[in-house]
């Protein structure tokens, strides 16, 4: 059964983060289970405030034994002009183009991994193209997208 966790950016988009891997829907994942290296079950919201707020929030589950959960933030203070990006998780960093509509999204997370026998510290990444659904939340001004990435 699923775990559902909620997230609250700003007062101004709730989005659903799974523990585990979201139920499959046609064509909302991408079929990449198939990696020696595993892969990521990403929950991926982001959006603005009329005020000049912008964030992201991106939730991520590595399929390693045993799993790995992280979540980010990022969030654009338009008074400062100054962005914050976190993880809670240091291992972990994403990316995403800046290109719009493309919106490929690149995640990096350093791993524990058999290696000639012996567990090791492994850096592996993924990258994917997010299908956006826009107009969530209240005001309508958020996406959120789900997408399963391959190591």
């Amino acid at each position: 059964m699923h775990q559902l966790q909620r997230i609250l950016s700003l007062g101004l988009l709730t989005s659903a983060v799974f523990a585990h891997p979201p139920i499959r829907t046609e064509g909302s994942l991408t079929d990449k289970a198939d990696s020696q290296y595993g892969y990521w079950d990403l929950t991926f919201s982001r959006g603005n405030a009329a005020s000049g707020y912008r964030w992201e929030d991106l939730a991520a589950t590595y399929s390693g034994a045993p799993e790995i959960i992280v979540t980010c933030k990022r969030l654009y203070d338009p008074n400062s002009n100054e962005t914050t990006k976190s993880c809670d998780d240091p291992s972990f960093w994403y990316e995403m183009d800046p290109k719009w509509p493309e919106n490929v999204i690149t995640v990096h997370q350093t791993v524990q991994l058999v290696v000639a026998g012996a567990v090791a510290p492994v850096g592996i990444m993924g990258k994917t193209q997010l299908e956006l659904e826009c107009g969530k939340g209240a005001s309508g001004r958020a996406c959120e997208a789900f997408a399963r990435v391959g190591a």
